[in-house]
C-alpha cells in the first residue's frame, strides 16, 4: 500500500472511530461532523469526502456492529456441527460479539427504539449480507430435528426470536451490573455464567 494511500486509510478509521465514540457520549442527534472532524484530528472536509452525512457514518457503523453479530450463525454453517452444538456456538458467538461491543450496542438498540425506519436498514442489511442458502440450511435442519422428535414443533422464526432473546439482556449490562450491585472485577464472569444458564434454558426450551 502507498503511503498516500495508508494516509487516506488512516484518516477513514480515525473518522469512523470518532463518530463510534461520539454516539455513544452524546447520542446520534447531538453529535455533528464538526464535532467528529476534531475528534478525528482533520478538518470536516474530509468527513464528507469519505462519509458524506453524518447518518452514512451511522449506516457504515450499524453495519460493521451487525455483521459481527451474524458471523455466529455463518460460522455454524461452514462447520457443519450437530444441530444443539450449532445452537450453542451461535448464542456464544453473539454473546461475544455484544460484550466487545457493550457501549455501542446499546446505543444502536436505543436508535433502532427511537427510529423505528431503521428497522428497514437492519432486515435490509441482514437479509444481503447473509446468504439465503445458510438461512434455509438451518430452516431445513430444524426440520429435520422435529420430524426425529428431537425438537419441539416450532418455526424457524421461533427458534430465531428464542436465541435473539436470550442474548438481548446483555444489551444492558452496564444498567444491570448497576442495580444488582456487580464489582466490576467480577462482571465479566458473572456475565459469562448467565450465558451459559441462557444456552441450558434455550436448549430445554427445545426439547418435545
Amino acid at each position: 500500500m502507498k503511503q498516500n494511500e495508508r494516509i487516506d486509510k488512516n484518516f477513514e478509521q480515525a473518522i469512523f472511530a470518532a463518530a463510534e465514540d461520539l454516539f455513544i457520549e452524546r447520542g446520534y442527534d447531538l453529535t455533528s461532523t464538526v464535532a467528529i472532524a476534531k475528534r478525528a484530528g482533520c478538518n470536516q472536509a474530509l468527513v464528507h469526502y469519505y462519509y458524506r452525512t453524518k447518518d452514512n457514518l451511522f449506516q457504515a457503523i450499524f453495519a460493521q456492529k451487525t455483521m459481527q453479530f451474524l458471523k455466529g450463525i455463518m460460522a455454524v454453517d461452514e462447520q457443519d456441527l450437530p444441530f444443539e452444538d450449532a445452537i450453542k456456538h451461535i448464542i456464544e458467538a453473539q454473546f461475544d460479539s455484544i460484550l466487545a461491543n457493550i457501549r455501542i450496542g446499546s446505543f444502536l438498540l436505543e436508535e433502532l427504539v427511537r427510529n423505528p425506519d431503521r428497522w428497514d436498514s437492519l432486515k435490509s442489511l441482514i437479509f444481503t449480507k447473509v446468504p439465503l442458502d445458510v438461512i434455509k440450511n438451518l430452516e431445513m435442519r430444524l426440520e429435520k430435528e422435529i420430524a426425529e422428535g428431537r425438537v419441539r414443533n416450532m418455526t424457524f422464526l421461533d427458534l430465531a426470536m428464542t436465541i435473539i432473546w436470550a442474548n438481548s439482556m446483555f444489551l444492558i449490562r452496564p444498567l444491570i451490573a448497576k442495580i444488582i450491585d456487580i464489582p466490576e472485577t467480577q462482571q465479566d464472569e458473572f456475565f459469562r455464567r448467565r450465558c451459559k444458564e441462557n444456552i441450558e434454558i434455550v436448549l430445554r426450551s427445545l426439547k418435545p
